[in-house]
């Protein structure tokens, strides 16, 4: 037994210890259960803190007259210090943020998604394939109770900066084209040709929004520049950089106000007679809603589709993408299917940097297959091993059947309608009256009619069952059809699940360097969805094969989506919880009511100097081990060896400048050349992103090419420092931390017994609430080692942009290349980039992942050393408030004394129930499977005969 065990274990023979609350001590239970009992307790403690807040704020605000001595009475300084930690306690809980992105080719459903995750039919634009997925748009929980308020928005504008580069860069294009065009048409080779077409519709997204939003013509754009186009509209300028806001009560209203800025709808500005366009100007929209799902802290980031029509729009997407905690990447599974995309969907630019930051695994990583509903023509046929899959093959047998069955029914059917024709009707011939008055014709006219009607009431009768019958095998045949689009399905998606895997496995082992194991998870999650489907159920018109929304997989990624966010919200709530535990423990210490038991009449500050001393020792010993805790960190430094010559690095830069060369330059094998137009695109981007609006659109990003050299090489190393190793270091340095804590306390313990006798017993028993400012300072630890990596993330993006500065000077001198011959001395220009920048490169690289990572490890050791300030604080205040409840005090002063007497029986009723909900946690509902997974038999509609019998319009008989 650890020598801290033993020590706790003595004085807690001696001790009532502080009763242990279920979400304290479910470490083995599963990550359902323990979050829905630490969120339930974070629920009851921030209630009990509002109530806390008001009834104290409410106290103190009506004793302004009462001077020092007389506030000293009530603690009303400890008091105020509580309420201001309480409100800094909900502030921190609704600031909490964990995001998701959203990642996938334009069209692939990621918006139609996240309606469906939110429950928010259209909220996100879907409709307009230009504009739906040109602005980012980030979608958090609206913590605004107002119910006016319900729905809010913030759209955020694009500087006039960014828009005068993006120009910049249009106008630069366009003389590019427009060189090749003035060139003799004869000598145009299809090369040309396709570069040319392929210009064209890179500038078309520019030429579109200078028409939409300053309404001037392409041919007008041409002879202007980008000061020319920006000072044209006073109305546009005065939205740069700024931004509007928008709220409603009602999500349709919300809906029709917010879309304009989110589609290419024209609105009204202020200061403009004419309305336009604006969503080209906007740089990014947040949405609040009041979602469970979001409800946690938990955000959703709907980035640009991978074919987006706004290049700039992949800059504000990189920026969001360091918030990123958890990632999902669409696919549609009607293209993924008919074409082999699943090693297109994370590009190695997202999945170097989904390393770096430690998310490419199962518990960070989703691939969601959408639309799984569409299943198209040739899906069924195409299955694998579609022959030999019994189910379908006994759904067919059974529809077949059932086919057989129905038109064998549809005809005994018509042969009853047949004779229900032949029964005779009653004569129309007259009888002479005589006749007619007889008692025999009567009783023949009677017997005539009952027959005729018997046998008229057994056809219909047969005629009605029949067709309930049809009804009823008609369903059947439905729900077979049904049965046979579910197994479609199924089959589908195992087998895009099943292709997906294995091409991560294969990614793992390429980029697996030799003598190292990889850090990372050999699998990510996959879940099949269909929103469509999901929205239908929602409206009582499932579609075929989706009963229930079960079945459309929404569920079940909203469940992954909870659980992936619990690896960041549940060390937030336990430290919220911990923090208002040590908290609630000094106001009850406070507010204890000790029936006859008299006030002691000892001097405060003599007894508090006794605290102090063995505070400040307290925070000594800890500052020393913090002060071991950085050199260890410091010494894991994943960069301390470097693991790349420079003669490797010039070689792999050399490597990285020829594919330039190349249309393809990830196909292995192609050797079709860049054209020069797109080649001199790339150089007017200065080797940033340029997406490439050919047939086979390509994205190239020259500039990552380069950094990409470093990163992968470190990225092992990189991720076991800051993921692992690092984190893991908290461990045993709880235990000396622990250690210091009891020594602390048993030092206390011992000065109080010697000094202060009569107080012993009171503090002993206090002793043991101490024990949660030990682990609050644990989870601060905890938090400050996990920060490292976190604050790292940027380290990927960064040392992109350091590669952007040091090349920039060799871009912008290939930008003045002109004339014949240009692309060869392009080209030959960058090749000199290995020996003229090698060593600078890699230097620098090093040198800034260096620095980023000395940023943090300066910034752990102070934040260590601010626990341990706080440790020191948070045990002298508790001390102070159980001395201001047990010492005589100082002054007398009734009114005070009978005002702090009602706030004690306030304070302690509301810690009271608090404390009661703690130990009475409400009722777990354990998740059912096909809460986390799609069902795997598909459970047919029951059928409904309440309209049986009425389709062939005869009424029932009496």
């Amino acid at each position: 037994m650890p020598l801290f065990a033993r020590i706790k274990g003595a004085r807690a023979k001696t001790v009532k210890s502080e009763p242990r609350f279920q979400w304290n001590d479910c470490s083995a239970y599963p990550v359902e259960r323990r979050m829905f009992l630490k969120d339930e307790a974070l629920d009851v403690a921030a209630r009990t803190g509002e109530h806390l807040i008001s009834h104290i704020s409410n106290a103190l605000s009506h004793m302004p007259g009462f001077n020092d001595a007389v506030g000293s009475i009530i603690g009303r300084d400890d008091l105020q210090e509580c309420v201001t930690k309480l409100v800094e306690l909900q502030e921190r809980n609704r600031s909490f943020r964990t995001y998701v992105g959203a990642l996938g080719i334009t069209g692939s459903g990621k918006s139609t998604a996240i309606n469906a995750l939110l429950r928010e039919p259209e909220l996100l634009p879907t409709s307009n394939f230009e504009a739906e997925t040109s602005v980012p748009i980030i979608v958090e929980y609206n913590f605004d109770n107002d119910p006016h308020r319900a729905y809010h928005a913030e759209v955020f504008f694009r500087s006039r900066s960014e828009i005068s580069n993006q120009l910049a860069t249009f106008f630069q294009d366009v003389r590019k084209k427009n060189e090749l065009q003035r060139e003799d048409p004869l000598t145009l080779t299809s090369d040309d040709l396709h570069a040319l077409h392929d210009a064209t519709a890179s500038l078309k997204p520019t030429f579109e929004m200078i028409d939409t939003v300053w309404g001037i013509s392409n041919n007008d754009a041409e002879r202007m520049d980008s000061e020319a186009i920006l000072f044209s509209s006073k109305a546009v300028s005065r939205l740069f950089g700024t931004t509007e806001r928008f709220h409603h009560a009602l999500r349709e209203d919300f809906i029709t106000m917010i879309h304009p800025y989110m589609n290419s709808d024209k609105v009204g500005h202020a200061g403009s007679s004419h309305s336009f366009s604006v969503w080209p100007l906007i740089d990014h929209v947040k949405l609040y809603v009041k979602s469970d799902l979001l409800r946690g802290g938990l955000g959703i980031i709907d980035s640009p589709g991978s074919g987006d029509v706004m290049e700039s729009r992949s800059a504000v997407a990189r920026k969001y993408s360091n918030e990123v905690d958890t990632t999902l990447v669409f696919a549609p599974a009607k293209r993924a299917a008919d074409e082999k995309i699943s090693s297109k969907l994370i590009s190695d630019h997202q999945e170097l940097k989904l390393k770096m930051s430690g998310n490419f695994n199962s518990k960070s990583l989703c691939i969601v297959i959408s639309q799984i509903d569409e299943l198209g023509d040739m899906t069924r046929p195409r299955l694998k091993d579609s022959d030999a899959n019994i189910a379908l093959q006994n759904c067919l047998s059974e529809k077949r059947q059932l086919k057989a069955d129905i038109r064998k029914l549809q005809e005994e059917r018509h042969d009853i309608t047949k004779q229900l024709r032949l029964v005779p009707k009653p004569s129309k011939n007259p009888r002479p009256q005589a006749y007619a008055n007889s008692k025999n014709y009567k009783v023949h006219k009677s017997r005539n009619t009952d027959a005729r009607l018997s046998a008229k009431s057994r056809l219909r009768v047969k005629s009605c069952n029949l067709t309930e019958e049809i009804d009823r095998r008609n369903h059947e045949c439905g729900q077979c059809e049904a049965n046979m689009i579910f197994i479609c399905v199924r089959e589908r998606n195992q087998l895009l699940k099943a292709r997906f895997q294995q091409d991560i496995q294969k990614r793992q082992a390429a980029t697996r360097t030799r003598g190292q194991h990889n850090l990372q998870e050999g699998s990510v999650s996959i879940h099949p969805i269909s929103a469509l489907a999901f929205e239908a159920c929602e409206h009582g018109e499932p579609l075929m094969g989706f009963p229930s929304t079960e079945y459309s997989g929404i569920p079940q990624l909203a469940q992954w989506i909870r659980m992936a966010a619990t690896k960041d919200r549940e060390p937030h709530v336990e430290s919220l919880l911990h923090e208002y535990h040590v908290l609630f423990n000094r106001l009850l210490a406070w507010s204890k009511e000790d029936s006859g038991q008299t006030k002691l009449a000892l001097k405060y500050d003599e007894i508090m100097g006794i605290f102090n001393s063995i505070g400040a020792r307290l925070k000594t010993s800890m500052n020393q081990r913090f002060k071991v805790l950085e050199r260890q960190v410091r010494q894991l430094n994943p960069l301390n060896h470097r693991h790349i010559t420079l003669k490797n690095f010039q070689e792999k830069c050399r490597g990285a400048i020829q594919s330039w060369d190349y249309k393809y330059p990830d196909q292995v094998g192609s050797s079709e050349k860049m054209h020069c137009l797109t080649y001199f695109a790339n150089i007017n981007r200065e080797g940033g992103i340029f997406t490439s609006r050919a047939k086979v659109g390509m994205t190239y990003h020259w500039n990552y090419d380069i950094a990409a050299i470093v990163l992968r090489n470190i990225v092992d190393s990189w991720s076991a420092a800051l993921h692992r190793h690092i984190p893991a270091l908290s461990g045993p340095a709880n235990e000396e931390i622990s250690l210091i804590w009891e020594d602390a306390i048993q030092a206390l313990l011992k000065a109080v017994k010697s000094q202060a006798p009569q107080l012993f017993r009171i503090l002993e028993y206090e002793s043991s609430k101490l024990d949660f400012i030990n682990t609050q300072v644990k989870d601060r630890i905890q938090t400050a080692l996990e920060s490292i990596s976190r604050r790292a993330r940027n380290a990927h993006t960064r040392h992109v942009e350091v590669v952007h500065n040091t090349l920039r000077p060799i871009f912008k001198k290939a930008q003045q290349l002109q004339g014949i011959g240009k692309l060869r001395r392009a080209q030959a220009l960058l090749s000199r980039i290995p020996v003229q920048y090698g060593s600078s490169l890699k230097n620098k690289a090093f040198e800034d992942l260096n620095e980023i990572l000395n940023e943090n490890l300066d910034r752990l050791l102070g934040d260590l050393m601010k626990t341990a300030n706080d440790a020191e604080d948070l045990f002298r205040a508790h001390f102070s408030m159980v001395l201001n409840n047990v010492l005589v005090p100082d002054v007398e002063h009734r009114d005070a004394a009978a005002r702090k007497a009602r706030l004690q029986r306030e304070v302690g009723a509301a810690l009271t129930d608090c404390r009661l909900q703690w130990t009475m946690p409400g009722i777990y509902q354990q998740p059912k499977p096909e809460d986390r997974e799609l069902p795997r038999e598909y459970h047919a509609v029951g059928y409904d005969d309440s309209t049986s019998g009425e389709q062939d319009g005869m009424p029932d008989e009496s």
